[in-house]
């Protein structure tokens, strides 16, 4: 760990404001939470597909909410990052889609810019959540975390 001068001020520290001071307000939010991609065609690729990708909202449903039935999630309002790092994911086969495989042929048929274009569209997308019937998920088998953790995270 480096220090500045001779009051043990961690260097990561210093950068860290360094940084926050330089970059204008919001600008690091709107990166993270709406990314940099094409939201138009983003918007085209979801509804209609490409070549031989399929139209996202055939399993992931209108407003990209998801479908509990098909075990897609939901997209809308996810992070940016998180979204390209589910598609390169696929892509690299590092994640497996074990219901219909979809999601790694979808994952290797897009470009990184139409990536990046889909994960812009779907996380400037705020649409109230409609929630899921945890009890019908339970039946069928599906395993439910603990809902006090996740509403402490």
């Amino acid at each position: 760990m480096r220090y500045v001068s001779s009051r043990l001020i961690p260097w990561t520290a210093v950068m860290a404001v360094g940084l926050t001071l330089s970059v204008p307000a919001g600008a690091v939010e709107n990166y993270v939470q709406n990314g940099l991609g094409n939201a138009a065609n983003g918007e085209n690729i979801f509804k209609n597909g490409k070549g031989a990708v399929p139209a996202c909202i055939t399993c992931h449903q209108e407003n990209a909410v998801g479908s509990d039935d098909l075990g897609a999630p939901r997209l809308a309002g996810q992070y940016y990052q998180f979204l390209i790092k589910q598609l390169n994911d696929f892509a690299s086969d590092r994640r497996k889609d074990d219901i219909m495989f979809t999601m790694n042929m979808v994952g290797k048929g897009l470009s990184d810019q139409d990536k990046k274009d889909v994960a812009t569209y779907l996380s400037g997308l705020r649409v109230p959540f409609p929630g899921s019937d945890l009890d019908a998920l339970k039946k069928s088998g599906v395993e439910i975390g603990d809902l006090a953790k996740g509403k402490t995270l």
